[in-house]
């Protein structure tokens, strides 16, 4: 059985950048649901080695695709941001 765990838009973008062998937005993919208000869109990526789907993003959902598509825009942004600032860090250690 596959848990779900809702994490930052930090966690979860990086989480896309670990896969090594696929590019981030391979790694990606919504769960679909709906209630008195319509369809809705989770953000998910599952990670198969700990039987995990994490989840992120506002609750409730998005109500569509475009705005599911920026939320992967937003983490992967994050991520790269996050990957960089420490590479610097490192980099001014050393120096």
């Amino acid at each position: 059985m596959i848990k779900r765990k809702v994490v930052s838009e930090l966690e979860f973008g990086q989480a896309m950048i670990a896969h090594k062998d696929a590019y981030p937005l391979e790694v990606v993919s919504a769960v679909i649901g709906s209630d008195e208000n319509g369809q809705y869109y989770i953000p998910v990526v599952r990670q198969y080695s700990s039987k995990q789907e994490l989840i992120t993003g506002k609750e409730g959902g998005y109500e569509n695709r475009e705005q599911l598509c920026r939320c992967f825009g937003r983490c992967w942004d994050k991520a790269e941001k996050d990957y960089l600032e420490r590479l610097e860090r490192n980099t001014q250690k050393r120096n």
